[in-house]
């Protein structure tokens, strides 16, 4: 700690299996008090094979079967844009963007776009949620197995990811209105 200076990570960028790249060396935090004044990085360059869950680097792989039974691997999507919601019925802000989410859906669904909500609930609330709103894009479950949600840092709802078509993360946390905005942009809407 340098009280001299500014830090260069902010609370939010510090996260237990985020990496910190410095100069050619990659490190994962493998542990971070809750204020951020403790950590332990350990040195790990598994990040440029697997991916990691921060801005810049390439999105972790994951398969999963989805609420309908499809399976979805995210490596399979890459030459798509792909957003990654990590959401939960019992969310009021997640539920707040879903109308915004279905709008960006039906305008999008047909262009290199893919919309994947992770949600952290239960099968049957999910499933009755889903059915109710009229939600037709893919949504995994992740009541059991959340290896999802933790290989993502996921800690608080909703968590949002961005990537691009080469499957590196490009904006993490941006809401349905700022995603709506970035795709007008790539596909030269208006």
């Amino acid at each position: 700690e340098n009280e001299d200076s500014e830090p260069n990570l902010s609370q939010s960028e510090i996260a237990v299996n985020g990496f910190l790249q410095i100069e050619d060396q990659y490190y994962r935090f493998d542990f971070v008090t809750s204020d951020g004044s403790e950590m332990v990085l350990l040195k790990d360059r598994s990040v440029l094979d697997r991916g990691g869950n921060q801005v810049g680097l390439k999105a972790i792989n994951f398969v999963s079967n989805s609420l309908s039974g499809n399976s979805i691997e995210l490596d399979k999507l890459k030459g798509k844009y792909v957003y990654l919601d990590f959401w939960g019925t019992w969310c009021s802000p997640c539920r707040e963007e879903i109308p915004i989410l279905k709008s960006i859906y039906s305008e999008y669904k047909n262009e290199n776009f893919v919309l994947i909500g992770i949600a952290n609930d239960n099968y049957e609330a999910l499933q009755d949620f889903v059915k109710k709103q009229e939600i037709n894009w893919a949504q995994i479950l992740q009541s059991e197995d959340k290896s999802i949600i933790s290989d993502y840092g996921v800690t608080g709802y909703p968590t949002t990811f961005f990537i691009d078509p080469e499957g590196k993360i490009i904006s993490k946390n941006i809401r349905a209105v700022e995603l709506s905005e970035k795709l007008k942009e790539i596909f030269g809407k208006k």
